[in-house]
């Protein structure tokens, strides 16, 4: 048992370290939090919707596909210590938005991605792990980022 523990322990560390969008967006709030004057939350709405490139003041856009009310203050509240500069919040809310749930979704798998890269309270041991929420071959499929690196960022730099 201890070789497939030690291997599986491996794979997860080598899983968490490919870049995504996630651990992007955490690092840049980590590093400008104390320059962001407009922060954009929400989901896809907001993610493929406002550019902050089209902003004159400092905006970062910290939405993503499926990112629940619940997530956006979670996200707001680990970083507002350091917004000191902050002015704005941008927050779609829609009926869609009111009442979705990521904890109870199809898409609960990305709660992971929440407690995994932004440090969010776990719901569940699985929520650590990105074994866990993916089958063999998908993730088998990532780690080909280590042979051939293909970024797993799908954003702007803002």
């Amino acid at each position: 048992m201890l070789p497939l523990f030690i291997l599986a322990i491996s794979l997860e560390y080598f899983l968490q370290n490919i870049p995504n969008v996630y651990s992007y967006k955490k690092d840049y709030l980590n590093k400008y939090s104390k320059e962001i004057q407009i922060l954009i939350l929400g989901n896809s709405h907001t993610y493929l919707g406002i550019d902050p490139i089209y902003f004159t003041q400092n905006t970062f856009n910290a939405g993503y596909v499926n990112q629940s009310l619940y997530y956006d203050f979670e996200i707001l509240n680990k970083h507002k210590e350091n917004l000191d500069e902050l002015k704005i919040i941008v927050i779609p809310i829609s009926y869609f938005s009111l009442w979705f749930s990521l904890l109870e979704s199809e898409e609960y798998r990305r709660v992971k991605n929440y407690v995994i890269y932004h440090g969010l309270k776990a719901n569940s041991i699985k929520d650590y792990s990105e074994l866990l929420n993916s089958n063999f071959s998908y993730n088998m499929k990532r780690l080909s980022y280590y042979i051939r690196p293909k970024e797993e960022i799908e954003c702007t730099k803002l």
